[in-house]
């Protein structure tokens, strides 16, 4: 118990001096990477906390064998987050140099400011951060059922834009029927996501290129089955298309044969349901009959839930087919 309780009580500290460094210190979270370098070392810290009841409940419950297990497990792993905060620390503040502000010569432009976006409609990173680490993600689960079970076929290539850390598409490639393919524009989405979502260009915006037939040459791709825009990261991306390059969702056109949108997102704020109409294709008319059974198992899948009050977030869908000429 002696080691375990030394340990434990580090825990405590490191995420105390943590705290203390944020209210004390905020000028030098201005500087972005050491601003993640804090967050990243405080999610792991969270799941080392998540872990140490697991072995205070064997003791409560008094299984001495479990206990020994779990508490050296979760030593092995205390060993193994502080060294790599260890080493993320001394790489971050090897030629740092903090800036020469103090509490009594801070002003306000100084002080740490949150902003849940990066720009509009991309979150920032500590948003994307924090929603990871504490299972925050709303997305509209019945939708993707629908499209798994009457929509999508064997096989099926998905292109998902202003996917945020990739929750859908992570889900759907564990079905293992349809194969997804994440973006986003977030400026450290590969970190954020350990790489499972790819980085839209947001200074040069573009569309993702076709699914390569063989990467070993050099080859005209095909064109993904389906495209999701199901979230209001890939209407801004779209608007920024058209404002930009004009091209909007016509740089999609080649690349896609069909494609879902979200007319509209109900999310809960305030107790209130928001429903923002959302970026539509252009040059493009509805395929009614897909829609129609889209919106048609979508309320046999919520019931008599139509306002979604008792929901994080569910949208009204619409889905286009591509013609090629």
């Amino acid at each position: 118990m002696t080691h375990i309780n030394k340990a434990a009580s580090l825990v405590t500290a490191h995420v105390h001096i943590h705290g203390g460094l944020g209210v004390i210190r905020q000028e030098c979270f201005q500087d972005p990477t050491v601003h993640l370098v804090f967050f990243v070392s405080l999610r792991r810290v969270h799941q080392l906390m998540l872990n140490q009841l697991k072995y205070l409940w064997y003791i409560f419950q008094n299984t001495i064998d479990m206990f020994r297990g779990a508490s050296l497990q979760w030593l092995q792993e205390s060993v193994r987050v502080f060294n790599s905060d260890l080493d993320g620390v001394e790489a971050t503040f090897f030629n740092w140099n903090p800036p020469n502000i103090t509490i009594q010569n801070r002003t306000d432009s100084d002080k740490l400011v949150y902003g849940m976006y990066e720009s509009p409609g991309v979150l920032s990173t500590v948003e994307m951060l924090r929603r990871d680490t504490f299972k925050e993600w709303k997305w509209d689960k019945d939708f993707v059922k629908v499209m798994m079970r009457w929509l999508f076929k064997k096989d099926d290539q998905v292109l998902e834009i202003g996917s945020h850390t990739g929750q859908i598409s992570l889900w759907l490639n564990e079905t293992g029927w349809v194969q997804a393919y994440p973006w986003d524009e977030g400026r450290d989405i590969g970190i954020l996501s350990f790489q499972r979502v790819s980085q839209l260009n947001n200074t040069h915006p573009a569309a993702p290129p076709k699914i390569m037939a063989d990467p070993t040459k050099d080859q005209d791709g095909f064109p993904y089955d389906w495209m999701l825009c199901v979230s209001e990261a890939c209407a801004a991306f779209l608007d920024k298309l058209e404002k930009e390059g004009g091209s909007g969702w016509n740089a999609f056109f080649d690349k896609v044969d069909n494609i879902v949108v979200a007319s509209r997102l109900f999310e809960k704020k305030d107790g209130e349901m928001a429903a923002p109409v959302l970026s539509r294709p252009t040059g493009l008319s509805v395929d009614a009959q897909r829609s129609a059974l889209l919106k048609e198992k979508l309320d046999v899948f919520r019931g008599e839930d139509t306002t979604g009050k008792e929901r994080g977030l569910f949208g009204e869908y619409e889905v286009y087919s591509v013609s090629k000429k």
